[in-house]
């Protein structure tokens, strides 16, 4: 199966390098056409009528708002708090969106109020400042991440995840959200604003010292953005001192999809060195498998796979990321999994989300926590899907934690400085292990699946009636679980029968004739 992918993906690697993927003229023409008929169709379905009121600082005629930059967007009237912002519909994709630029104006209304009220000095309610924290992240992911870019597989995973758990929390009717989309992106806004909670939190300490561990958890999450954007050229050393702030506070509030974030951060590869993190992603791997099992899975998987990839090629050029991944990924699943990542969000080769899928299928099939967990990001908002992939995971998770056992304990004395003797002695053990536990947990999936699936059937029950050809009613007598007697409403003559006579009589009425 992945040899198939693969081919498939070389020859998709091949057009790509022909064809030029940066967004044309035409496309940019069409975007903007698009836009405008959605705002057409807006205005001719009537707006949804939640609020007249608009944000200081900007002024409506009939169908325009003027912000405080003068320049003119569509009137809008949905809720940001308490501040209005418009609402529409995307039928494609049934999730709700927002005007981006006046998303942003009320985002930064709202901020600037919440600065003037700490000014002002009375304590603020725990809730009103989480609420608050929260709306300064999501504006540093307004002006980080509103459209997706395919040149840096970290942040074109967080746009998506961000898009798909908008979606859910649309569909599921859990009010607005507040994400911009389709609009330049301007990394200078979004580290402001990343900068900003922990600037608040210590010159306003006394106001915000009940943010509590939501607050906390907004300014680690902060963090880790900053340290993704220093790490993608810009400042390395700043960017592992964030990398480990941030870590370090979201293993203290048990924020595991912040570590795995992070991680890939630091392991996968261009715009990022991970050689330039080498040092770091072993450090806190091996603090992280310690005291959890999936960070003993990644661990494990950094060390036996991931780690194996020439990270001076990984540093080069997404091009470079996808052939270094084409040679390696028949016999490493994490350079399938970097591989199927790739073409799932066009990174250095053509964009084939059905192809990009069945590889990280297959690597996840192999094992690779990675892809596992990559899959079950992909699947939030489609329950089944998010159901699935999180028991592979968790089934994968076990099989790792069992037979990782003894490089937990040499980890607990040694802590990264493990030999690499000491690790190859593990490592024949581990891979004598590791396929029967793999098979073993499989045949378990299986089992319970059967079982389930079983259970799910209807109970057989006998029918308190059938018929025959000839018109003959007959009526249950007495129903004793395996056998049931029948008696004929006419004649009073009685059958005996089983669940198989019933299943044969409601094939053919001609049985019993």
């Amino acid at each position: 199966m992945i040899k198939i992918l693969i081919v498939l993906a070389i020859i998709a690697f091949i057009i790509y390098k022909i064809k030029d993927s940066r967004e044309t003229k035409a496309y940019l023409e069409e975007k903007e056409r698009k836009y405008k008929e959605a705002c057409a169709a807006r205005k001719a379905g009537g707006e949804p009528s939640v609020s007249e009121a608009l944000p200081a600082g900007l002024s409506r005629s009939e169908e325009t708002v003027t912000g405080p930059n003068g320049k003119e967007y569509p009137y809008s009237t949905a809720y940001y708090d308490h501040i209005a912002l418009y609402n529409y519909t995307d039928s494609s994709e049934e999730q709700y969106e927002y005007d981006p630029v006046l998303s942003i104006l009320a985002a930064e209304y709202y901020v600037e109020d919440f600065i003037k009220r700490l000014k002002q000095g009375p304590a603020l309610h725990e809730v009103d400042i989480r609420t608050r924290l929260k709306c300064i992240y999501d504006l540093g992911e307004s002006y980080a991440y509103p459209e997706i870019k395919n040149n840096d597989l970290v942040m074109a995973e967080h746009y998506t995840v961000r898009r798909l758990k908008d979606r859910k929390r649309a569909l599921e009717g859990n009010g607005y959200y507040k994400n911009a989309y389709g609009f330049p992106v301007d990394e200078k806004k979004a580290m402001e604003y990343y900068e900003l909670p922990y600037v608040l939190s210590q010159k306003f300490s006394d106001q915000l010292s009940v943010m509590g561990n939501e607050g906390t958890a907004t300014i680690t999450k902060c963090w880790l953005q900053q340290a993704i954007l220093f790490s993608a050229g810009r400042d390395a050393e700043q960017a592992k001192k964030l990398f480990s702030q941030a870590y370090q506070m979201a293993v203290y509030l048990s924020m595991e999809d912040l570590i795995m974030e992070c991680m890939r951060a630091i392991i996968d590869g261009y715009p990022r060195n991970p050689a330039l993190y080498e040092v770091s992603a072993g450090n806190m791997l091996a603090d992280w498998a310690c005291n959890s099992d999936l960070g003993l899975a990644m661990y494990l998987e950094y060390k036996l796979h991931a780690d194996k990839l020439d990270k001076t090629r990984l540093a080069e050029s997404p091009e470079e990321v996808v052939k270094l991944s084409m040679e390696q990924a028949k016999e490493n699943h994490y350079a399938a999994y970097l591989l199927g990542r790739a073409m799932y969000f066009g990174y250095g080769i053509s964009q084939d989300e059905k192809h990009g899928r069945a590889l990280l299928e297959a690597a996840a099939e192999d094992g690779c926590i990675s892809a596992l967990y990559l899959l079950t990001q992909l699947s939030i908002g489609y329950p089944e899907d998010e159901k699935k992939w999180k028991a592979a995971l968790d089934r994968a998770v076990s099989i790792a934690a069992a037979t990782g056992a003894p490089m937990r304990e040499l980890l607990k004395q040694s802590g990264a400085s493990v030999t690499e003797k000491r690790f190859a002695d593990f490592k024949q053990q581990f891979d004598s292990q590791w396929e029967k536990k793999q098979q073993e947990a499989h045949a378990q999936a299986a089992a319970k699946a059967e079982q389930e699936a079983s259970a799910a059937k209807p109970k057989f029950a006998f029918p308190s009636q059938i018929s025959t050809r000839d018109g003959a009613i007959w009526q249950l007598d007495f129903d004793y679980g395996i056998v049931a007697i029948y008696r004929n409403m006419d004649t009073a003559e009685t059958k005996t029968l089983d669940r198989l006579d019933i299943e044969r009589l409601q094939v053919s009425p001609d049985v019993f004739m």
